[in-house]
């Protein structure tokens, strides 16, 4: 009895990974991935070298660079921006898909 409960917990788990990893993979394909959790899981209390730290942040760096890159000018044009918006108002403009993001950088 204590058994069959310890495997439908461990079935339902292993369906929960399942559902989130089609989810991460159908992002992959579109080409836009979006989180708003932290890349580290806290729970584990592993503490991370300076070496990994610094890796994290590199790895952030280009993220942002490559949003920038890949979406600034093709927001810029299609809304009429006067500058490339901020890497904050293009994760938010994809994630909510409003227009509101860029008010404020549109040319009079």
């Amino acid at each position: 009895m204590e058994l069959e409960k310890k495997l439908d917990e461990l079935s339902a788990k292993v369906d929960k990974i399942l559902e989130t990893q089609e989810l991460i993979l159908n992002k992959l394909n579109q080409g836009i991935v979006l989180s708003k959790e932290s890349i580290l899981d806290n729970s584990t209390n592993k503490k991370l070298s300076k070496k990994e730290i610094q890796n994290i942040k590199i790895q952030e760096i280009k993220e942002s660079i490559e949003l920038r890159l890949k979406y600034g000018m093709i927001f810029k044009r299609q809304f009429n921006l006067a500058i490339i918006p901020s890497n904050e108002r293009i994760k938010f403009y994809l994630r909510s898909n409003d227009s509101k993001a860029f008010d404020g950088l549109k040319r009079k």
